[in-house]
């Protein structure tokens, strides 16, 4: 890289400006450092351009002028420094090699605030536990948490694949609640219409019992996987539930299908030409 940067300034140099003698005020060495720097990134940009011819005639020392005139040196100040350091190889190589330094802590710089960027992002979308979907409070007591309250939720899918909701659920016998039960459905958001719903009763006997419902999402038109926990048939008067849900769990895990080894091959003709094609061979499942 310093070779290719001090080619292009002497090139730039020699080819825009020529020489000049006269003593005039020149550029301080801190600031030729900036302008020096951004001239190189600017070089290296339009250099991959289709534009890029037009940066070698005379003319294109006006693309750089707006690089010095924001530092508020002029055409002059700028074309005596170079003379200035051409006049001191010494001085013009201690320049260049801080220029150097300098470009690599911008792209150090850089990469850094890339690295923040990706960190910040990261923490904006949490990642999501696979075997346990479920964020809400995972443990229940009835009367304590609410009278008459089911517990609804709606978790958005991962992928297609299998979505099992466990938990273990005890219903008191003095329990006041008509037919309470578990259930689950896929559903696209904002429609309220309700797929594959699957359904698990419990009997008021205080005995602890396994929740198990398991769905499978093949149809990726789905948004959400909703549900409910110790639901009811709707009943009117003052009663209360009596019963405690526990270890709520929803699990998710893609389905394992026939694995495709897809082989690119190059096939020669007579004519010498080579043309790409693809081979797809299923194998079997393991």
């Amino acid at each position: 890289m310093l070779n290719r940067f001090r080619l292009f300034i002497v090139i730039l140099v020699i080819f825009a400006f020529g020489s000049s003698s006269c003593k005039h005020e020149t550029i301080p060495e801190k600031d030729m450092v900036k302008i020096f720097s951004e001239i190189f990134i600017t070089d290296a940009v339009v250099s991959t351009s289709h534009y890029s011819y037009k940066f070698s005639k005379r003319d294109t020392i006006e693309y750089y002028k707006p690089i010095y005139s924001k530092l508020g040196y002029s055409d002059k100040q700028f074309a005596l420094t170079i003379d200035h350091y051409l006049d001191n190889p010494d001085m013009l190589d201690k320049l260049l090699d801080k220029v150097v330094n300098n470009l690599a802590h911008i792209e150090a710089e850089h990469k850094a605030a890339l690295l923040q960027d990706k960190e910040v992002l990261e923490d904006l979308i949490p990642a999501r536990d696979p075997d346990n979907l479920w964020e809400a409070q995972d443990n229940l007591v009835y009367p304590r948490d609410g009278d008459k309250d089911s517990l609804y939720f709606k978790i958005q899918i991962m992928d297609d694949g299998l979505y099992r909701l466990t938990a273990k659920v005890k219903v008191m016998p003095n329990d006041e609640s008509i037919e309470p039960y578990a259930s689950m459905w896929f559903t696209v958001d904002s429609t309220g219409v309700r797929h594959d719903v699957q359904r698990q009763g419990f009997i008021k006997d205080g005995n602890e019992r396994a929740l198990s419902l398991t769905l499978t999402l093949s149809d990726s038109t789905y948004t959400h996987i909703e549900g409910v926990i110790l639901g009811h048939i709707e009943q009117e008067g003052d009663w209360k539930k009596f019963a405690e849900v526990s270890n709520i769990r929803l699990a998710y895990k893609p389905i394992l299908e026939s694995k495709i080894n897809r082989q690119r091959i190059l096939m020669e003709h007579d004519t010498g030409m080579l043309k790409s094609g693809t081979i797809d061979r299923e194998l079997p499942t393991q």
